[in-house]
């Protein structure tokens, strides 16, 4: 692999009719439509008197249920509650990676990166794969912003228990100092307006948890399967949690979202030239585009029918 930044580009134009976004676009407006909730961090739990178990919260608030969904993010205390303290994938790790973004507007970004890749007449997103660093830019509110969002591999940071740091002006300069020159002075542009910034590693469950259950206790969306976003599928990932949602979520679901972990992280090496494989990807970049097909390529109605197509089997084999 050259050191010189290789291009790739996306149609940008979401498909309003394919099932995941009609699901999404449903399942938040019955979100937004639900009743105020309020939130609190879990802390412990205790059984109770019968089947029901008791949430105690760090607020000092409790509250009795017979069922508790996990869905309580990367920092899950449902998580460790499931597969135990000192299980070793009871806990997420910082992959070493970390990334920042800014907003321009459209004018202002086309004028600096070119009106051949910034074109709301033929909005892509473009990806740029350096080595051991990585730049994306597409278009945000209807044209008239452009997101810019660069990521760099830090290797003292990976397992480390940080999650942001501060990157200076010059850091990212350093980084995109060899990248071709209209980018670097983009990035300069674009990204080092200001001394210094904030950025956030990017962390994952990198050890799969081995159920997703325990009891009357399950786990869902990033609480069990937090994925990095190079492939963009953790949100949806946790949609298709709620369809199927059941103590099937073990049988049905964890082979789907385990293999997001891992190809994202797969892809995550192509993007930022580190992998072994990336030249294969790079070469032939119809290679790269094809690990997107099982997130996409997914039949979420067969998906749900074998759910409870298990339940009614589990069922049978109860009452037998």
């Amino acid at each position: 692999m050259s050191d010189t930044p290789l291009p790739c580009r996306a149609k940008q134009a979401a498909d309003e009719h394919h099932p995941s976004r009609r699901l999404s676009t449903r399942a938040t407006g019955q979100c937004l439509s639900g009743a105020h909730a309020c939130i609190q961090k879990l802390d412990r739990v205790e059984k109770a008197q019968g089947q029901s178990i008791v949430l105690h919260f760090t607020n000092g608030t409790t509250h009795e249920c017979d069922i508790l969904v996990g869905a309580d993010g990367i920092h899950s205390t449902a998580r460790k509650l499931v597969l135990g303290e000192d299980d070793p994938a009871a806990s997420p790790r910082n992959t070493g990676m970390w990334t920042t973004m800014t907003l321009q507007p459209y004018v202002t970004a086309q004028a600096s990166i070119g009106k051949d890749v910034i074109n709301f007449e033929d909005p892509h997103e473009h990806s740029w794969i350096g080595r051991g660093t990585f730049l994306m830019h597409n278009l945000l509110g209807n044209g008239e912003l452009v997101q810019l969002v660069i990521a760099a591999r830090e290797k003292e940071a990976e397992g480390s228990d940080r999650w942001v740091r501060t990157v200076s002006a010059d850091d990212i300069r350093k980084l995109y100092q060899n990248w071709p020159p209209y980018l670097s002075k983009a990035v300069d542009a674009l990204l080092c307006q200001q001394p210094e910034q904030s950025a956030m590693y990017l962390w994952e469950h990198n050890l799969p948890a081995r159920t997703y259950i325990s009891g009357p206790i399950c786990i869902m969306g990033d609480a069990v399967h937090a994925t990095t976003p190079w492939q963009g599928s953790g949100g949806g990932m946790s949609l298709e949690d709620s369809l199927v949602l059941s103590m099937l979520l073990g049988h049905i679901r964890r082979p789907r979202t385990q293999r997001i972990i891992e190809s994202s992280r797969g892809t995550a090496a192509i993007l930022t030239g580190a992998g072994g494989d990336a030249d294969e990807y790079l070469n032939e970049l119809g290679t790269l585009l094809r690990r997107w097909d099982f997130i996409l390529d997914v039949d979420m109605e067969k998906h749900t029918k074998e759910a409870v197509d298990m339940m009614d089997q589990l069922k049978r084999e109860g009452a037998a």
